[in-house]
């Protein structure tokens, strides 16, 4: 427990020296819009390997091998379409938050829309993190994983609320090495444990190294991965959160690249982890996976090590989620409806207590969550079905000749059969909606801008 008390110690005084730095809304919802590139790409690593990253995508290597990586490759495959393509239109807008972008798009209504769907979906992703946090505690401490839950969620409330992203971009950075190292050391560890890799491929089920895919089965699964999830890491108001918080384009547009580079073995690492444990456990529950490695596997001093990176790991995709939700109700929502001639002060305090409310429910969900994949996934199906075509499709909505109508009915349908998918739908139903989201877009556009030229 040591060092992980340095380390929860590390956060609350980053946090609490950000706080006497960030005076405004703007170095609180974007660090002032001067981060150098390391330090985004930092804390792009860091946000994006989270529980869904570490925990849940080690499970998904225990059930099916080495296919499980793509989780995260299709987040790479996001990231690097958006380097090549976005970077400079997301940079250049000067906004705070995804949903302020859409404003400048399609107008107020459609901001609006994005912000409450936002708001609901990562809700899910904060707390499935917390989720994950409190398995990890589990392993190295007494306490029953409820109560760390709470523990791990009461300290990324803390520094959260203390310095936004003026301090998550300095906590990140240090989470982003200290991750990286952890779960390549538990990676080798684990392989050098049953013999090197040669005897880790006898020991698993036939096809579990096979890569892109074992057979036809896989097509479904990976294909979820490159729509579902990759389009979060293209158009995903935490990642865009990151960019605006860069000094320029060209530094946002290095961060990327280079977040993306790491990407690609860490993803192998968390991978191998979940292989190892489905050599040495195979009866396990696929999200104890992780866990089990480092309590069964690894010596103390290592194990030591591993957790402070799984906890580095969670919280720095929680907070990052957690500050940029809190910006967008305070901001998008409470501020512009209720609101709009608040002072500089006051912005800054209502974000703050955004993150006090959102961070708080999100503890509550937690406590009754069960399964980390099943309730990120839920996040990122809802934000993908609902806004991720919309969002593309306004940095060119004059050429493709889309409008408000349809990107809010775009929104809702996608969102609705997104919610449909994850509550009893049938199969597919979760990339079918993506895909109706885009025909509902052009089609609402079309038929409303065509009542428009009839009245005329």
């Amino acid at each position: 427990m040591f060092a992980v008390s340095v380390l929860v110690s590390v956060l609350l005084l980053i946090g609490a020296w950000s706080f006497r730095q960030t005076r405004s809304t703007e170095a609180f919802a974007v660090a002032g819009r001067s981060a150098p590139a390391w330090l985004v790409a930092g804390s792009l690593v860091a946000t994006i390997v989270g529980g869904s990253s570490t925990l849940g995508m080690a499970g998904l290597g225990f059930s099916k091998g080495l296919v499980g990586a793509w989780w995260l490759l299709g987040g790479v495959v996001g990231l690097l379409v958006l380097g090549a393509v976005l970077v400079e239109r997301v940079r250049s807008t000067e906004v705070y938050t995804l949903p302020e972008l859409l404003g400048r798009q399609y107008g107020s209504g459609v901001k609006t829309v994005a912000s409450v769907l936002i708001a609901v979906a990562w809700l899910g992703i904060i707390a499935g993190q917390m989720v994950a946090a409190g398995q990890v505690l589990t392993v190295i401490s007494p306490w029953p994983q409820a109560d760390s839950i709470v523990v791990a969620g009461l300290v990324l409330i803390g520094y959260a609320f203390l310095g936004g992203q003026h301090s998550i971009l300095r906590t990140d950075a240090l989470q982003c090495v200290v991750l990286v190292v952890g779960i390549v050391v538990c990676a080798f560890v684990g392989v050098q444990e049953i013999g090197g890799l040669s005897e880790l491929r006898r020991a698993l089920p036939p096809g579990r190294l096979a890569f892109p895919i074992r057979d036809a089965t896989d097509l479904p699964f990976v294909t979820r991965m490159l729509v579902l999830v990759g389009s979060t890491y293209l158009v995903g108001p935490d990642i865009y959160s990151r960019l605006l918080c860069a000094r320029d384009a060209r530094a946002a547009r290095r961060a990327v690249f280079c977040a993306a580079g790491v990407l690609v073995p860490v993803a192998l690492a968390v991978v191998t982890v979940g292989l190892t444990a489905r050599a040495h456990f195979p009866y396990l529950q696929a999200e104890q996976a992780f866990p089990t490695v480092i309590a069964e596997l690894l010596p103390k001093t290592s194990a030591v090590l591993v957790v402070a990176a799984l906890l580095a790991a969670l919280m720095s995709s929680a907070d990052t989620c957690l500050v940029t939700a809190s910006v967008i109700v305070g901001i998008d929502v409470l501020r512009d409806h209720f609101a709009p001639t608040l002072d500089e002060r006051r912005q800054l305090t209502l974000c703050r207590l955004c993150v006090l409310v959102l961070g708080g429910l999100s503890l509550v969900t937690a406590l009754h969550m069960q399964s980390i994949i099943k309730s990120l996934m839920l996040g990122y199906t809802l934000y993908a079905a609902g806004l991720a075509i919309p969002t593309l499709a306004g940095f060119w909505r004059k050429k493709l000749r889309v409008n408000a109508a349809g990107a809010i009915a775009a929104a809702v349908m996608g969102g609705g059969l997104a919610l449909w998918a994850k509550f009893g739908g049938p199969p597919n139903m979760d990339l079918i909606a993506v895909g109706a989201s885009g025909v509902v877009l052009f089609l609402g556009s079309w038929v409303m801008a065509y009542r428009c030229r009839a009245a005329d």
